[in-house]
């Protein structure tokens, strides 16, 4: 752990480090080039020349081992003789391997010299000069990505100061049951800030304050690999650290970090949303990657400062307003539904006045009931009198 701190101390040791660790795809690919490449010529070379040098060329391992020595540069030209004159010979040296061990040598052939310098020396320029050099390529672009990494990245540092007025979550059994005063109750708050959203957040957390409302932390924060398009917001979440269970939220706050210029101290008093109550303190400076000693704190009575406080506020006041329409339209969406729904009983019932109006003033027969409160006996039959042919009519 201490050699990962010296990393991060050294920003040119740090470069290196990177380079390497950005560079391992690369040079994975050039590695599965090369064992193509290996494969490819170990074949070539097991079909024209196991006969002749059986210690070299004689099965597919042993061929592998003979092209790494001739990647290397280790004694290939000694292979390319035997290949050209025969195992039997000592011409230039090309018998070395076969010296001390003539009865390897059992069908000594010589195979002139155009297809083994085409061989050797195409192997030669491909595997030992370019698939290297591609080696050093693939570690040397990793290793500008980096530069411009850390020329472009800045780091953002925040001083937590303190915070006021919190609201209490940690309540006693006797202040949940109402017979203790819940302005005793205390909280153990502490701070999550978090810039961008994904696989781009960056997420730093203070240390937590206990049985406190009025945390003072005096620490300060950073947040490594800064950018400032994909992290304009600072997040800034206070809660409540329970040692069982989900820590409860004690307010959010947001900075909106353009704001705020490069290399500067600015000083920020934010108001915590979605709690009744509760300030928060801190200091936040955008460092750029330079080398160089940093410049002075913002004066807090300057003009910058001041606009900088103004935006802020203004961006909380937003906010809140962004809330209070929000509940608005939910309460209207919420009362339209319910008078959709009252009109929709209302009509119901009348519907169904309307119906038994209607059903309760005919007799079972289908005759109505006479208004003069005559009972369904009494009567008359409008029937009587009249003539078959009439009723069909």
């Amino acid at each position: 752990l201490r050699l990962l701190k010296l990393v991060r101390a050294l920003p040119k040791l740090r470069i290196l480090v990177i380079s390497l660790l950005q560079s391992a795809g690369a040079v994975g690919y050039v590695m599965l080039m090369v064992l193509l490449l290996f494969y490819l010529w170990a074949v070539i070379g097991v079909l024209f020349f196991a006969e002749n040098d059986p210690v070299n060329f004689g099965t597919l391992h042993a061929t592998f081992l003979a092209l790494w020595r001739a990647a290397t540069g280790d004694d290939w030209t000694d292979q390319m003789y035997v290949a050209i004159f025969g195992c039997d010979t000592n011409v230039y040296g090309g018998g070395a391997d076969y010296g001390s061990h003539p009865e390897k040598c059992t069908k000594p052939s010589a195979l002139g010299l155009l297809f083994p310098i085409f061989y050797f020396v195409a192997f030669q320029v491909i595997a030992g000069m370019m698939l290297i050099n591609m080696f050093i390529g693939a570690i040397m672009m990793s290793m500008q990505d980096a530069k411009d990494d850390m020329a472009n990245a800045s780091t953002l540092f925040i001083k937590l100061w303190k915070a006021e007025n919190l609201v209490a979550a940690d309540f006693t059994v006797a202040q949940m049951l109402g017979k203790a005063d819940k302005a005793t109750a205390t909280s153990d708050p502490f701070v999550v800030f978090s810039v961008g959203e994904g696989a781009e957040e960056r997420v730093v957390k203070s240390s937590v304050k206990r049985k406190t409302l009025n945390p003072v932390w005096n620490q300060t924060l950073r947040i490594s690999g800064y950018d400032e398009e994909q992290h304009a917001i600072l997040k800034c979440t206070v809660l409540d650290w329970d040692r069982f269970g989900a820590d409860d939220p004690l307010g959010i706050a947001k900075i909106r970090l353009s704001a705020i210029p490069f290399n500067k101290v600015m000083r920020f008093e934010v108001h915590l949303a979605h709690v009744p109550h509760g300030v928060l303190h801190l200091t936040i400076r955008k460092q750029k990657q330079v080398e160089g000693p940093m410049t002075d704190p913002i004066d807090p009575a300057s003009p910058l400062q001041t606009v900088a406080n103004r935006i802020t506020l203004a961006q909380e006041r937003l906010t809140s307003l962004v809330e209070l329409v929000q509940e608005k339209q939910a309460a209207d969406k919420a009362a339209a539904k319910l008078r959709t729904g009252r009109s929709f009983r209302s009509l119901g019932k009348s519907m169904r006045g309307i119906a038994r109006s209607v059903s309760g003033g005919l007799t079972p027969t289908g005759r109505r009931t006479p208004t003069g409160g005559a009972g369904v006996g009494d009567s008359p039959d409008i029937t009587r009198g009249m003539s078959v042919s009439s009723i069909r009519m």
